[in-house]
């Protein structure tokens, strides 16, 4: 099984370990709120973040080009801009898929031996990456952004 075909199958444990993540950022009743309200016309803040995660994890794991990922993280950083965030922390939301990638995957005995490349990075500085390390191994998992 390949590093993609292990994240596809914990997709899902892995969006809501993400958006979970994202959320303890906000101050807990509207954390709370945000996690409780399902319907996307009360909650448009919960439902844009979780569509936005949800379309940006497929295309990484599609290989798609940087401006369709591009496209995907500016819907949630668009939302965390206006909000009560600093810079630095409406984006730090990216970080936080490599956390719930590294807990999902860590009792995978052959998880670290994996590696994906999206070919959206081919040639690109590679500062227009973001790099996450799987221990113990020096393997990297890369994401373009």
């Amino acid at each position: 099984m390949s590093f993609t075909e292990l994240l596809s199958e914990k997709k899902p444990a892995i969006l809501k370990k993400w958006f979970d993540s994202i959320l303890d950022t906000y101050p807990s009743e509207t954390a709370d709120f945000l996690k409780k309200q399902k319907d996307r016309f009360a909650n448009p803040v919960g439902s844009t973040i979780y569509g936005g995660m949800d379309s940006l994890l497929n295309s990484l794991l599609s290989n798609d080009d940087a401006d369709t990922i591009s496209k995907y993280l500016d819907d949630i950083v668009r939302i965390r801009a206006v909000q009560d965030f600093t810079p630095s922390q409406s984006l730090a939301f990216i970080f936080r898929l490599k956390d719930a990638v590294r807990e999902e995957t860590a009792d995978e005995s052959n998880a670290r031996d994996f590696f994906i490349y999206s070919p959206a990075v081919a040639g690109q500085d590679k500062t227009q990456m973001f790099s996450c390390s799987y221990p113990p191994s020096a393997k990297t998992f890369l994401l373009p952004f």
